[in-house]
């Protein structure tokens, strides 16, 4: 079996047994720079995927949209910020993955986040009646395997717990990140009210 072969393998386990699938995923034990390569990756396609939802939102919301290589580099960076921090908190509580298997996790995560994504854009034009249901529904479901997956690649018995890391590093990310892009967004002509 390839590597391939065992990722494909590892993805679809990750939809139905998340935990074991994590802890999977780091015995696979994947090289930085194989990691690094497929975050890049899946960064630039998010932009792509989220484009089209991003058109829709800004008829409702005031504000420009960023351009997509301004997207693509916060999103890359943020990513990156996020993953250190849910690291170094669970390390802080006993956690025992580290920063690479966190990272290859979050990428396989990210990556069938924007499948679902691309999903929920058919379901938009074909049922658009259901398609907020169907989105909340997601979100939840998709929450549900990030907790799931970091509290198995950690080792913590609740996930509960891994949840809480994971929510209080989006917090503090995103935090951070409207301190430091409020200013930038500015400069580079996009709205700081967004």
């Amino acid at each position: 079996m390839t590597l391939w072969d065992r990722l494909k393998e590892i993805a679809r386990q990750m939809v139905r047994e998340p935990r074991d699938a994590a802890m999977a995923l780091a015995r696979l034990d994947l090289p930085r720079n194989a990691v690094v390569m497929a975050y890049l990756t899946v960064m630039a396609v998010s932009v792509i995927v989220t484009e089209p939802m991003l058109v829709v939102a800004a008829q409702f919301f005031q504000g420009a949209i960023p351009p997509p290589l301004f997207r693509a580099v916060g999103s890359s960076i943020g990513g990156l910020a996020l993953v250190w921090v849910m690291w170094k908190m669970a390390a802080m509580m006993g956690g025992r993955a580290g920063f690479d298997q966190v990272l290859a996790n979050f990428v396989l995560l990210e990556s069938l986040f924007l499948g679902g994504i691309a999903a929920l854009l058919v379901v938009m034009v074909l049922l658009p009646a259901l398609a907020g249901l169907i989105g909340i529904g997601f979100i939840v479901y998709w929450l549900w395997l990030f907790a799931q997956s970091f509290a198995g690649l950690q080792g913590f018995p609740s996930a509960w717990k891994a949840l809480g890391i994971v929510i209080v590093s989006w917090i503090i990310v995103n935090y951070l990140s409207g301190l430091v892009m409020g200013p930038l967004s500015g400069l580079f002509g996009g709205a700081t009210n967004v």
